[in-house]
């Protein structure tokens, strides 16, 4: 602890999905004050933060700096993605992982947990887990020793302008394009369609090799812009065990579709 104290904690349980994890110590003789939790919703672009952590086992290090982008998504484990993460320029090295990310209030907005860098090394794009998955995952990981997250079983991409013509869809359009469905899931259950007429794309670092799918336009009447949307949707607001409404546009037409959420698989 910061005043050198030392404890031995017990693990509690890990949720490799979300990259979090509980530890538990003895608190008999230490004055632990809880922290307090921010909003993410009042999270913007340009406010003030401060990471701490232990980069390259320097204990309690403070580094500041701003959030620089909000909702990118992150790696996990396999081909998911941690939605809705935070961006920071505040030096996120290695031994960062697991501090809390603090907004100016002093509340925590954030767990930090990856950098983007060639070396291991902050080059000024370091990566916070957002608060709202962190209050969903930890009560399960205490109670359970694990997490559940809820599972769609699609992959997709954001539909922009630059693609329309390609897409044959109309450019004012915004929403999360269906590129594939797995067999045996909620989606493919439900009637998703994925798209499967080839297309030879001028932009293909940006625009989808196929058209003819299913594109997302809302998840419970929640406008969808992108595909990060539908899975920050899911992570932040739906279990295992629901159904949720997708509004999507399919050969000109719009439907409401209900698809019934699962458990993601454990491969």
């Amino acid at each position: 602890f910061s005043d050198g104290t030392m404890n031995v904690a017990t693990l509690v349980g890990t949720d490799a999905d979300s990259d979090l994890a509980v530890v538990k110590v003895d608190p008999t003789g230490y004055n632990f004050v809880p922290v307090r939790r921010g909003n993410l919703d009042e999270v913007a672009v340009g406010q003030r933060v401060a990471a701490i952590g232990n980069p390259f086992g320097l204990e309690g290090t403070l580094t500041a700096g701003i959030v620089s982008a909000i909702g990118r998504s992150i790696p996990a484990r396999a081909s998911f993605s941690i939605p809705a993460s935070i961006q920071t320029d505040a030096p996120i090295n290695p031994g960062n992982s697991g501090g809390p990310l603090l907004n100016e209030k002093g509340e925590v907005i954030g767990v930090n947990a990856q950098i983007r860098s060639d070396e291991r090394a902050n080059s000024g794009v370091g990566f916070a887990i957002p608060i709202p998955i962190v209050e969903r995952v930890v009560p399960a990981l205490i109670a359970d020793g694990g997490y559940q997250h809820p599972y769609i079983g699609i992959s997709g991409g954001t539909l922009s302008p630059i693609c329309a013509a390609e897409l044959q869809l109309d450019p004012a359009l915004r929403g999360a394009l269906v590129l594939n469905v797995l067999r045996n899931t909620p989606a493919d259950r439900a009637g998703l369609v994925a798209g499967t007429q080839a297309t030879d794309p001028l932009y293909p670092e940006i625009c989808p090799s196929v058209r003819g799918g299913d594109l997302i336009t809302a998840i419970n009447e929640a406008p969808v812009g992108s595909f990060d949307d539908v899975l920050a949707y899911l992570q932040r607001y739906t279990s295992p065990g629901d159904t949720v409404n997708l509004t999507v546009l399919r050969e000109g037409q719009y439907y409401a579709i209900p698809v019934a959420l699962t458990a993601r698989p454990n491969n």
